[in-house]
This record gives C-alpha cells, sequence and structure tokens, in this order.
C-alpha cells in the first residue's frame, strides 16, 4: 500500500541486516516497520539499539510465523511503537 499511495519506502540494503535496519530508523526517521519475529529480536538485541530512538516508530507489523502475545507485547514494550500488530498472509491460517 505504501509505494502505490506515494509514501516513501525505505530499503536498508538488499537482505535483512539488523545494524543497517537500525540506521535507517535513525537517519530516516522510519515510522513503520514490518518483519517476523526473529527479525524484530535481532533489532532489539543488537549492539546499536541502545542508540537508536525508536519513538519515530508508529506501527510495527509482525507476522510470518506464529506470534505470541508475549512476543507482541515484548515488541510493543521495548521498541515503543504506537501500535504494535500481527499481519497474517496464506501460510499463518
Amino acid at each position: 500500500m505504501a509505494l502505490v499511495s506515494g509514501v516513501p519506502v525505505v530499503h536498508p540494503s538488499s537482505y535483512f541486516d539488523a545494524g543497517s535496519t537500525l540506521k535507517a530508523i535513525r537517519e530516516e526517521k522510519c515510522t513503520d516497520v514490518a518483519g517476523v519475529p526473529a527479525m524484530i529480536t535481532s533489532l532489539t538485541s543488537h549492539p546499536d539499539f541502545g542508540k537508536t530512538d525508536t519513538t519515530c516508530l508508529k506501527y510495527v507489523v509482525v507476522g510470518g510465523t506464529t506470534v505470541t502475545t508475549e512476543e507482541l507485547r515484548s515488541f510493543h514494550d521495548v521498541l515503543g511503537a504506537q501500535k504494535t500488530c500481527v499481519s497474517y498472509g496464506m501460510t499463518e491460517l
């Protein structure tokens, strides 16, 4: 939807890299982040996480696998996003 509506999209690298993603959040003031739980955990446990202001995040969308209530709550609390939600696709039904 972001591309269709003209919202800027940041691709920090050609593959997931927690350091590049955190740098993009810091420098570009990203408002939305999406990923599987392992990606979000990788962000929050990365050495650069402590120097990354995540208050710009409005939405964290987690999916791609089963997400527990505890994981969702933890991501919300640690990242400080306004809203954290689970998005399901065909593989998670």
